[in-house]
């Protein structure tokens, strides 16, 4: 019998009652956009009579493609007694890092076992840290392990062994929790920067990537809704916009204290903000025009999960909305499209009811729409360009995630009543054809699967 890995009811009650304080599956990688490196260009062809050699290409980043080869010498002009000019040296190859899907356990009290593969199924690291809540993110490239409960965050290099600790804990002295949620590097800052939204302190983190050190924060506080009591603000689904050299990310603004007994239900009290920083000095930039503040506020209410699609220049955000006083069903939930070239918005998927929208995963055939109807999960196929969702599927592996060219990842738990087997999975998400990576890949015996990222 194959079944859904088991989560932590407790969890999930609190999450599929109440509407929000973060999705359920944190496997996903950052919804910034994900920059790969180039190639290293091809040798420079020679010339004249006795053609010099090209130059090699210069050295790819990490995650560069392999250096063309230089093209052939020019011959000698007429009537010159010169040889045939020789031909350019090949370009030399950025060193090639291979993707990785990083896989967990965890136990949902003492401490969550993280797992490298290769897509061929073969291991190339594992380690283990103690704190439950722990997630792999990965931003231009590069990987992170980020414990929220802990705060701190680990640089992982291109085989998924952990490289230092950058410790958050004390970011915001004053706050008794920092969560950070994600970690997104502003390609071409000089030091390079880093940006880490800290969901309970209210705060983005800047990291000096140079020095693997916490920089500055940027207070968001300001930011939060006169009708919130709780007076968070949330900030989450940041991402780096390389063209505006922004970083974007989302302020909830949603009220915790209003989730209460006996149905604990988030009530509607704000909006939730679309936001940006210009990485070359930190300013916030303004997306309300002459209406007061900076912030661009959301066609609907808690975001749950963020996709950039760069073809059409346009943000989807999927949010699981909030309850009106005494209503059944919830209310500004949905898929709010925005168009990042004049921030126009527009409801690009509409739904209803008393169900729980988590997360998205995108492919460019067909997106995954994950919901929770009270403790049953159910997964939709969705196009972009249609307002409903499409069919209902039951192929999606647990604790998905997405390469975003074509297959979803994940971790199924299959049980024959005696014996529990732990299968990685890879699944085409149009056909539902899928394949085994590889099994039971975990040491720790933590016993619920927890997450899934895929590192290009």
């Amino acid at each position: 019998m194959k079944h859904r890995a088991a989560i932590s009811l407790l969890f999930l009650a609190f999450i599929s009652a109440c509407g929000e304080d973060e999705p359920l599956i944190e496997g996903t990688a950052g919804s910034g956009g994900q920059a790969s490196a180039g190639s290293g260009s091809g040798g420079v062809a020679g010339t004249s009579a006795a053609g010099s050699a090209g130059d090699g290409g210069s050295s790819g980043h990490v995650t560069g493609g392999t250096g063309a080869g230089g093209s052939a010498g020019t011959s000698a002009g007429a009537g010159g007694a010169g040889g045939a000019g020789t031909g350019g040296t090949a370009g030399a190859g950025g060193s090639v890092a291979e993707p990785r899907l990083f896989v967990s356990m965890t136990d949902f009290a003492t401490a969550t076992e993280l797992v490298a593969l290769k897509l061929d199924g073969s291991k190339t690291a594992g380690f283990q840290l103690d704190d439950p809540d722990t997630v792999v993110t990965v931003s231009a490239g590069r990987a992170f392990a980020l414990e929220r409960t802990k705060s701190r965050v680990h640089p992982l290099d291109d085989d998924g062994n952990q490289m230092g600790t950058i410790d958050l804990s004390s970011a915001v002295p004053a706050a008794s929790s920092q969560n950070p949620h994600d970690v997104v590097i502003a390609s071409g800052t000089t030091p390079l920067k880093a940006y880490v939204p800290l969901y309970d302190s209210g705060h983005l983190a800047v990291l000096d990537m140079s020095t693997g050190t916490l920089a500055k924060t940027i207070d968001l506080t300001g930011y939060a809704d006169s009708a919130d009591t709780d007076g968070g603000v949330e900030p989450d689904y940041a991402w780096f916009d390389s063209i505006r050299n922004r970083l974007w990310f989302t302020l909830a603004r949603i009220d915790l204290g209003t989730i209460t007994a006996p149905d604990y239900q988030l009530a509607c009290t704000g909006k939730s903000l679309l936001m940006a920083i210009d990485v070359s000095n930190d300013s916030f930039v303004d997306l309300n025009g002459s209406a007061p503040g900076e912030g661009l506020e959301l066609l609907h209410v808690a975001p749950t999960s963020v996709h950039y699609s760069e073809s059409d220049d346009t943000l989807y955000v999927l949010s699981s909305g909030c309850f009106q006083n005494g209503a059944s069903g919830r209310s500004a939930l949905g898929v709010n499209a925005i168009k990042l070239s004049d921030l126009s918005q527009k409801e690009a998927l509409s739904v209803a009811g008393d169900v729980f929208y988590s997360t998205l995963l995108w492919n460019p055939e067909v997106t995954l729409v994950q919901s929770f109807a009270g403790f049953t999960e159910e997964w939709h196929q969705w196009k972009s360009s249609e307002t409903a969702l499409g069919m209902l599927v039951d192929f999606v592996p647990g604790s998905a995630t997405s390469d975003g060219q074509g297959m979803v990842y994940g971790v199924d738990t299959v049980s024959d009543g005696t014996t529990t087997t732990f299968q990685v999975v890879g699944v085409n998400p149009t056909s539902g054809a899928r394949k085994v990576i590889t099994e039971d890949p975990f040491t720790s015996g933590l016993g619920y699967t927890s997450g899934s990222t895929y590192r290009p």
